[in-house]
C-alpha cells in the first residue's frame, strides 16, 4: 500500500493559514475588549449580573463617553472588581493576545499597538493604511500572503480591523 505524502502546496498552504490566523488574532484583538467575552455567566451570580449590567448601560452610549465606559469596566475586571472568574478570563485573554501578537512582524505589532490607541477617523486611517501595507508586502511576504487570503475568503477580521471591508 502506498502512502500519500503531504506535497509542498499544502505545508505552504498550512502555513500561509497559520500566519492568516496569527494576523487576524492579532488584528482582531485590535477591537476587542472584555466586554465581548462568551455570553455564559463567567461570574457568582452577583457579579455577572453586574458585569452584564455594566456592559448594557455601556452599549447605550455613544462616542468617547461609550469607550471610557468600556475602558472602566476593562479595568474594573482587571482588578477583580468582577469577581475571580472574570479577573482569571481577562488574565487569559491577555496572554493569548501577547502570544498571537509575538508571532507577527516587529513593524506590524509598532503599527497595531498605534492604531489600537487612536481614536475615530484617525483609527480608521490607520488601520486602512495598515491594510494596504499588509497587502503589498510592506510587512513581509508571509502577511502579503495572509492578507491576501483573508481579503479574498472574507475569513476572519474582514468584520473589522485593518482586514474589513
Amino acid at each position: 500500500m502506498q502512502r500519500t505524502s503531504l506535497t509542498r502546496a499544502p505545508r505552504r498552504g498550512l502555513t500561509v493559514a497559520a500566519a492568516g490566523l496569527a494576523l487576524a488574532a492579532g488584528v482582531a484583538v485590535v477591537a476587542t475588549t472584555p466586554a465581548d467575552a462568551d455570553s455564559k455567566d463567567p461570574a457568582p451570580s452577583g457579579q455577572g449580573s453586574e458585569l452584564r449590567k455594566d456592559l448594557r448601560e455601556a452599549r447605550d452610549l455613544d462616542g468617547t463617553a461609550r469607550r471610557d465606559a468600556l475602558a472602566d469596566i476593562r479595568d474594573k475586571a482587571r482588578d477583580g472588581g468582577y469577581g475571580d472568574q472574570v479577573e482569571h478570563r481577562f488574565d487569559r485573554r491577555g496572554d493569548r493576545r501577547a502570544a498571537f501578537m509575538a508571532l507577527l512582524p516587529d513593524e506590524l505589532q509598532a503599527d497595531l499597538e498605534k492604531a489600537r490607541d487612536a481614536e475615530g477617523d484617525d483609527r480608521k486611517d490607520q488601520l486602512e493604511a495598515i491594510r494596504e501595507k499588509a497587502l503589498d508586502g510592506g510587512y513581509g511576504e508571509k502577511v502579503k500572503e495572509a492578507a491576501e487570503i483573508l481579503k479574498d475568503s472574507g475569513g476572519p477580521g474582514m468584520g473589522f480591523g485593518p482586514f474589513g471591508r
